[in-house]
C-alpha cells in the first residue's frame, strides 16, 4: 500500500483506475477474513486523521493492529474483520472528539479499552496544554 500511495502522490487517480485490480491482490483463500477496506475522507479530515508527520495514522495502526495507508483522499485498512472493525470505530472516535468529549458506552465489554478516574483538579496535567501530553503517550 505504500507503494500505491507513492505512485499516487505521482500519478494523481493511478488507485481510482486500478482500484479493482489492486484490491483483488488482497484475497487469499487461506485466509479469506484478510481484506482491504476503502474510506474517502474530505479535506479537512484527511490531514486530521493523519496528524503532525504522520503521528495520528501511525498511533491508529498501532492501536487497532490494522495496516492503514492514505492514498489521496482515501484510507486504506488492510486486515482481518476484528481489525478493520476496529480502526472503524477508531476512526469515528477520531472525528466524534472534534465535537466534545467521547463517550464509549460498552467500554466493559471492549478488550481494546480501559477507564481510568481522573481527579478534575487534575484534568490539565494528566491531558496537557492542548492535549500536548496525551498526545505523546504512544
Amino acid at each position: 500500500m505504500k507503494v500505491v500511495s507513492t505512485i499516487e502522490a505521482k500519478v494523481p487517480g493511478y488507485f481510482r483506475d486500478h482500484e479493482d485490480l489492486i484490491l483483488d491482490r488482497d484475497f487469499d483463500p487461506e485466509n479469506p477474513d484478510w481484506k482491504t477496506d476503502v474510506l474517502k475522507f474530505k479535506d479537512d479530515e484527511l490531514s486530521f486523521a493523519l496528524g503532525k508527520r504522520g503521528a495520528t495514522r501511525r498511533k491508529l495502526e498501532l492501536a487497532s493492529d490494522c495496516i492503514v495507508q492514505y492514498v489521496g483522499d482515501l484510507a486504506l485498512f488492510a486486515g482481518s474483520e476484528k481489525q478493520r472493525s476496529r480502526i472503524r470505530t477508531y476512526i469515528k472516535w477520531l472525528f466524534a472528539q472534534l465535537d466534545g468529549p467521547v463517550q464509549v458506552p460498552d467500554w466493559m465489554e471492549r478488550d481494546d479499552c480501559t477507564a481510568i478516574d481522573v481527579p478534575q483538579e487534575t484534568v490539565g496535567y494528566v491531558t496537557g496544554a492542548r492535549r500536548q501530553t496525551m498526545s505523546q503517550v504512544f
